[in-house]
């Protein structure tokens, strides 16, 4: 078992490269995704071989060992794995689209302004063009 954590590490340090350029939206979450539902297979065995260890006093089938051990080594890796993360930006994205602060599809809405000239895209952010439009913005929000 002591094996385990410093390959998942290791493991870590090659799938989690900082992306350079990004192309397209939202590009960064789904490669976290990407990331976590990949060390959630690779901890499958190792979830597997846990469970055997721990079942030694508690009646159960190998089916359900099996089960339980390749469900708690998935859900171990994902969330090592950055599926936490992605979890909380859809959770936030939901919540500031049900209390109507922002649209479902905010890149959407981010090209949409792009388009009309409000905006400008550098790199993977967006900045006001005009500097009276940031100035209006930024004075109707006081800091409490």
């Amino acid at each position: 078992m002591g094996l385990f954590p410093s390959l998942f590490l290791w493991l870590k340090s090659l799938i989690g490269e900082e992306i350079n350029t990004k192309n397209k939206d939202n590009q960064g979450i789904h490669k976290t995704i990407l990331n976590s539902v990949t060390f959630g297979v690779i901890s499958i065995p190792f979830g597997i071989v846990a469970a055997m260890v721990l079942q030694y006093d508690i009646p159960r089938t190998s089916n359900q060992i099996l089960g339980l051990g390749a469900a708690f080594g998935f859900l171990f890796g994902a969330m090592n794995g950055g599926l936490n993360y992605s979890i909380q930006h859809y959770a936030l994205r939901i919540t500031l689209w049900l209390s109507g602060y922002s649209p479902l599809n905010y890149s959407k809405f981010l090209r949409y302004c792009t388009d009309r000239g409000f905006l400008q895209r550098v790199g993977g952010g967006y900045r006001f063009v005009h500097a009276l439009l940031r100035d209006h913005f930024a004075a109707q929000y006081t800091p409490k």
